[in-house]
């Protein structure tokens, strides 16, 4: 049960989403912004961040995998991870580059160039140890709430006590993941 419940949080936090989730709760539940945009335009943002940042990054890791770059969509191996993380700081930017000129927050437009930032240096980092994806990805949302909160001055302390708490979440998983393999592996070997 654990084990099944590490994967899902696994999954439902996994980095690659991170920017969906970010710009919805930026559109929808942000109070401090877009108030003026129409749910026409917060719909088709949402669309072309879901399309650039997850649909499209997707579809080049699943080549990556069929043409045996990668060995599993989990990339276990840190030799693996610096393809997937090119791509999406590729996409990241490009996402960026492509909405920099439509009427979205600002904070946004400083999260998806760091987004794209923090992927690539993730890839260098990867070539010389397997970090935590899952840690990064929260991370950097929670350095986004937080300066947000010291260098403009936004009330946004609930947003980065929720964010630096969720950023907990698959830290814990994968902890008491690792902890119950490895005591069931003591198990077997007796």
């Amino acid at each position: 049960m654990e084990l099944r419940t590490s994967g899902l949080i696994s999954v439902l936090l996994h980095p690659i989403l991170l920017p969906v989730y970010l710009l919805v709760f930026l559109l929808f539940g942000f109070r401090y912004e877009f108030a003026d945009i129409s749910v026409k335009l917060k719909l088709v943002l949402t669309g072309v961040v879901i399309f650039m940042t997850f649909l499209l990054p997707m579809f080049f890791i699943w080549i990556l995998r069929r043409t045996g770059y990668i060995r599993s969509f989990r990339m276990v191996s840190r030799e693996e991870r610096p393809y997937p993380l090119i791509i999406m700081a590729i996409f990241y930017y490009a996402t960026y580059y492509i909405i920099r000129e439509v009427p979205v927050s600002p904070i946004f437009n400083l999260f998806l160039p760091g987004a794209s930032l923090l992927s690539g240096l993730t890839a260098v980092i990867s070539l010389f140890s397997r970090i935590s994806l899952h840690m990064t990805g929260l991370g950097g949302i929670s350095g986004l709430f937080y300066g947000l909160a010291v260098h403009h001055g936004l009330p946004v302390v609930p947003e980065l006590i929720i964010a630096i708490l969720i950023a907990g979440i698959p830290g814990y998983a994968r902890d008491r993941k690792s902890t119950r393999l490895n005591s069931s592996n003591r198990i077997r070997t007796r």
